[in-house]
């Protein structure tokens, strides 16, 4: 366990969640997780992936089918910022019409990304775990 300090402050900001974070899966409001339409949509989009850097930076690399269910794995890395609410929960600021999203880490190596729906939050998440 990493503890982020500053010179000023000598206690730990939070738990460590510098890395890369993959793509596990879409649940539903319910906890179920999303099936996906295809064997090859289901390999393209697992490759997707959130590196979170210790000065507050993020990049989010999403993995796509082209057509959604064929044609090649495409990829787009957006950069982003987050910063740490208390030692569980996380805030993302990146672009979403339902706003930042609040990120809450399950576990220390997991985390729910809620999902954003016609401008609002629709109890789903995306679910990612960190790279050991």
């Amino acid at each position: 366990l990493i503890f982020l300090t500053s010179c000023e402050e000598d206690t730990p900001t939070s738990p460590d969640v510098v890395g890369i974070w993959n793509y596990i899966g879409h649940y539903d409001a319910l906890g179920n997780i999303s099936s996906f339409p295809s064997t090859a949509y289901e390999n393209c989009e697992l490759q997707s992936f959130i590196t979170l850097e210790s000065d507050g930076n993020a990049t989010w690399t999403d993995y796509y089918l082209e057509d959604a269910t064929s044609g090649p794995c495409l990829s787009q890395t957006n950069a982003f910022t987050f910063t740490h609410i208390n030692s569980t929960t996380l805030q993302f600021i990146f672009p979403s019409s339902c706003g930042d999203p609040t990120v809450t880490l399950n576990i220390p190596t997991q985390f729910q990304i809620p999902s954003c729906s016609e401008g609002s939050w629709d109890g789903g998440y995306s679910l990612f775990e960190l790279e050991p």
